[in-house]
């Protein structure tokens, strides 16, 4: 009898669980439907509100006059204003005779576009239209930007789609960016470059500027869209005809605020083998090492390399704007020193240039080669140098060292520069060979 009372209870038991386990995901689904629904309906909101802003921005190759690239921007002026990536209209840009800007709105509307003002550290442009139909559509820029953890939108025109909306997370700027970078937690594709990203109020935060992929974006703060905004009032609706000029100066500009800011700050050390060298000497640098150590090696090989991650992007063949310097130490564990010389030269080579160019945007290098001191040991230095055909006041700089004379150790040491100054070039190579010591 109790037997059967403890069976009948224990199926009411498990009734009971049942039906409130089907209620909790009865309630979570609908939480989650609620949830999903809220986000759909904020969503359409913005991308409804916004449409009329927001343009596929086209360059046209002259002689098929047909699409050579595409992007987005969105009007930021009740004047036909409209912003958008410079690396969108940098055809326009390098080659004017080649291409020019064309307009597609939402509703299938064309029209011809004038290129007013770049930022190219920024990766930022202003072109204007004078097809705005008395309409003020231009979308309002946030007094600040969107808080670390809070939910952006992002808007564009991917492949070619038409009008697109990605939600996302602003993680705040990155932290090791030689220029301030957003990083944004959706998925930019290409076409979107230039198009706004807003908050919840449809004021825009940040401008579409890159991917890596895998729900990791990039956007350009709006402080600096404001500012370029700022600047462009001045300009004429016919556009600038060559842009060398300002684009030289913001180049320059931001190498010298970058190196000096450089030069001033204390370096910290790192060892390789007996070398005491510089470090992470930049909120931007970052280092990797590696060594060849294994117990059968006679010879054995450490390597560290440090670079900063950003790029100025100039054209298709022409980035800019990067440091990188680079470490290998050689230590001669059981060989002859004429033995140990040859494998150390085997592996000696001339650096390459860290950026990315083409002929038609540099000269040839011109290099020389020396046998100095430092730290009271021999270095064969080799220095190269070009300047940029356009921007003649800037240069690419690799700077080779190998010690020489030591019967069990050698090094190699490289600095290479795209994008700088003459006299921030020598000042940065001084400051790298004052930095080096040896630890006995």
């Amino acid at each position: 009898m109790n037997f059967r009372i403890y069976r009948k209870t224990q199926k009411i038991h498990l009734l009971q669980i049942t039906l409130f386990v089907i209620l909790l995901f009865s309630l979570s689904t609908s939480h989650a439907k609620t949830n999903q629904d809220n986000m759909t309906d904020e969503a359409e909101q913005l991308i409804d509100s916004a449409k009329k802003s927001i343009l596929q921005i086209r360059v046209i190759e002259k002689t098929t006059n047909k699409k050579s690239s595409i992007g987005s921007g969105f009007y930021v002026s009740s004047s036909g204003m409209i912003a958008t990536n410079y690396h969108v209209v940098s055809s326009v840009v390098q080659s004017p005779d080649n291409y020019h800007l064309e307009y597609l709105d939402y509703q299938g509307n064309s029209g011809l576009l004038s290129l007013i003002a770049v930022d190219v550290v920024h990766d930022l442009a202003i072109v204007v239209t004078n097809d705005t139909q008395g309409q003020d559509k231009s979308l309002r820029l946030a007094e600040k930007g969107a808080a670390q953890g809070e939910k952006i939108f992002s808007l564009g025109n991917p492949h070619d789609l038409g009008l697109t909306i990605v939600e996302g997370i602003n993680n705040g700027l990155l932290e090791k960016a030689r220029n301030e970078k957003v990083h944004f937690t959706g998925s930019l594709n290409p076409g979107m470059s230039g198009g706004p990203t807003v908050n919840r109020s449809g004021e825009v935060v940040g401008v579409n500027v890159s991917t890596a992929g895998n729900q990791i974006s990039f956007l350009v703060p709006g402080k600096f869209l404001s500012l370029l905004i700022s600047k462009s009032q001045a300009q004429s609706n016919a556009g600038v005809n060559n842009f060398d000029e300002i684009i030289e100066q913001q180049l320059f500009k931001e190498q010298q605020i970058f190196f000096s800011n450089l030069l001033k700050a204390q370096w910290p050390k790192e060892n390789i083998g007996n070398l005491n060298l510089p470090a992470e000497i930049s909120g931007q640098i970052k280092c990797w090492g590696n060594s060849n150590t294994e117990e059968e090696r006679l010879v054995n090989r450490s390597f560290i390399n440090c670079s900063s991650e950003d790029r100025i992007f100039i054209s298709r063949d022409f980035d800019t704007g990067q440091l990188q310097y680079s470490y290998v130490n050689v230590h001669n564990r059981d060989l002859l020193t004429l033995r140990f010389y040859e494998i150390y030269q085997a592996g000696l080579s001339v650096s390459r240039p860290v950026n990315l160019i083409t002929d038609e945007y540099v000269s040839e290098f011109k290099c020389h080669s020396d046998f100095i001191q430092v730290i009271e040991r021999s270095w064969r230095v080799h220095t190269c140098a070009r300047r940029y055909k356009k921007y003649p006041l800037l240069y690419d700089l690799v700077v080779d060292m190998t010690m020489v004379g030591e019967k069990a150790h050698g090094a190699i040491i490289s600095l290479n520069v795209s994008g700088i100054g003459k006299e921030m070039s020598q000042q940065l190579t001084e400051r790298f060979f004052r930095e080096i010591s040896w630890q006995p």
